[in-house]
């Protein structure tokens, strides 16, 4: 599994923002993602987590103080803690 490493999502603001993203529209008609303000969460590293924790560790610093990430937006995105909340829009299912 894939660690989650990011600023936690404002579940409502997705909910409301992008409830028609299972329709398909290209990403220009949404507005940028809403995350809770100063919540930040580094989880899920499992066994291995000695080997991806300082780089998560770098990645949330890097988000805090708005400094350039160490690592590509893909990888940021990657490891989103939104990610699990996109996944179920695709889909069409509710965020309850």
């Amino acid at each position: 599994m894939t660690p989650i490493v990011g600023a936690v999502p404002d579940k409502n603001a997705f909910a409301k923002d992008y409830k028609e993203l299972h329709h398909g529209r290209p990403h220009a008609h949404y507005p940028p993602a809403k995350y809770l303000s100063g919540l930040y969460v580094s989880a899920a590293h499992g066994s291995r987590g000695i080997c991806s924790s300082f780089l998560s560790a770098e990645i949330l610093a890097a988000m805090i103080v708005n400094e350039p990430l160490p690592v590509n937006r893909q990888i940021v995105e990657h490891l989103s803690p939104a990610r699990f909340l996109m996944r179920k829009l695709k889909r069409g299912q509710s965020l309850d």
